[in-house]
């Protein structure tokens, strides 16, 4: 009896019940804010909660512990979960490998964090919020996974969708605003994707390794106007030791790059050693104006500097051409040349001083001249325009200059003259004469081939 006063007025310093009936361990003065008040002064303090398998030595069982500041749930069980449950069903669990489950009492080894809804088409979120987020107006930020899509939402009528990378200090590589502009490396995008690349690398790369397909490809649809499917702009480069494209398409592999020297608007090379094309144009429109007809387009628009063009074709083989046009139908044209303004040229051949070669050649056909205004043409001698032994040619055709060559034949048809002739230039008009100086038959017709200089 002796013994077990003894033992009930050691226990009494460390457990003692208040009138209040708050219950005290390990202090005389429970906090009246506790019905269960366990003290440990400055050690460390613990409530274990064990069953029939556990032992001091192995450490097993379920502990809760403070320690300075901290308060940790212990399952010291090796294989034993942490669950914390409501409504009679478990919603939260901590996994001996660390991994933390929320609606599943089983997480992956794989996600830390595994949130599960109870079937697929359960919706299962995440919600992220502030003292600004009532459910009533759904602010906040969410992750939702619903069925099989897996989305990030920012309810907030007016903020952003950001990524950082760098640390604390970093920046901000990805932005989406409420309006929908996407940004990479720029914060504040101004246009449906806006992207700013301030390095040496390309700002925008696509390798692509399938087969009847594109790597890229813009369709411009709907009954909009003024759209281009496409605009680039390469801002100037003036150092003529390096170079800038607008565009550059390559093809093939082999040769080499063109123009490191230059600037362009558009590059097309085929690098490809065996066949190919560096840039292939055509149209299927009807007859019309020609630039709004026409494959490719070559505008220079410079009215003050010399040598400037809308399109230059170089060839560097043995054979070939730098610029090619082919037909495949009676009366098309494969090269079309055409001048707007006067003084102008709408095809040039030349060779450069200092080398050899040949300015224009004629291959496997004839040589053929149309049009009002011909180079070369058909005249006749009438009263008009005959006057003794010489015949006036209209100054309304191209031979209308005094710089002008003139090569001037007879045509036989039915009227013959047997003279030599000649052509000279006078009072502002060109002139085939005999030069026998007899009289000029009436109806004599010539040809002549008009060389402007």
């Amino acid at each position: 009896m002796l013994k077990q006063l003894l033992l009930l007025f050691l226990t009494g310093a460390f457990f003692k019940t208040g009138f209040s009936q708050n219950v005290g361990i390990g202090t005389t003065t429970p906090s009246l804010s506790y019905k269960l008040h366990v003290h440990g002064g400055s050690s460390d303090i613990s409530i274990g909660i064990t069953n029939g398998f556990t032992t001091d030595a192995l450490l097993r069982g379920t502990r809760l512990r403070a320690i300075d500041a901290d308060f940790t749930i212990i399952n010291q069980e090796i294989t034993g979960n942490i669950g914390l449950a409501t409504g009679g069903f478990q919603r939260m669990t901590v996994a001996p490998n660390g991994s933390i489950g929320i609606g599943t009492i089983n997480p992956t080894i794989a996600n830390l964090l595994h949130v599960h809804g109870a079937s697929p088409a359960t919706d299962a979120s995440i919600g992220i919020t502030n003292s600004f987020t009532t459910d009533a107006d759904l602010r906040g930020v969410r992750l939702r996974m619903n069925a099989y899509d897996f989305s990030i939402a920012n309810y907030e009528s007016t903020g952003k969708i950001r990524m950082y990378t760098g640390g604390l200090a970093g920046l901000e590589r990805f932005t989406i605003l409420p309006s929908g502009f996407i940004g990479i490396n720029q914060p504040n995008p101004t246009q449906l994707l806006h992207l700013e690349a301030t390095s040496n690398y390309e700002g925008i790369f696509i390798n692509h390794t399938g087969s009847n397909t594109s790597g890229m490809r813009v369709l411009m649809s709907g009954s909009s106007t003024n759209t281009m499917a496409i605009n680039t702009n390469c801002l100037n480069n003036s150092d003529g030791s390096f170079y800038a494209y607008g565009i550059r398409a390559s093809s093939g592999n082999g040769g080499t790059q063109l123009g490191q020297n230059s600037n362009y608007g558009v590059v097309g090379e085929n690098l490809n050693t065996a066949q190919g094309t560096g840039v292939f144009g055509g149209t299927s429109a009807p007859s019309g104006v020609f630039y709004t007809h026409a494959g490719v387009v070559g505008f220079n628009w410079s009215n003050s500097i010399t040598n400037a063009f809308g399109v230059i074709g170089k060839s560097s083989g043995l054979s070939g051409a730098g610029t090619a046009g082919i037909t495949f139908s009676p009366g098309a044209v494969g090269v079309l040349g055409t001048t707007e303004t006067n003084d102008a040229t709408g095809i040039r051949a030349e060779v450069k001083s200092g080398f050899s070669g040949t300015a224009l050649e004629i291959a496997n056909g004839p040589l053929k001249v149309s049009g009002t205004n011909r180079t070369v043409f058909q005249h006749t001698a009438t009263v008009g325009n005959t006057s003794g032994n010489e015949t006036i040619i209209s100054t309304g055709t191209l031979a209308n200059s005094a710089t002008d060559m003139l090569i001037v034949t007879p045509y036989w048809d039915g009227v013959y003259l047997n003279a030599p002739i000649g052509v000279y230039f006078s009072s502002g008009s060109w002139r085939i004469f005999r030069q026998d100086l007899g009289t000029m038959p009436l109806n004599a017709k010539f040809n002549i081939l008009v060389v402007k200089q």
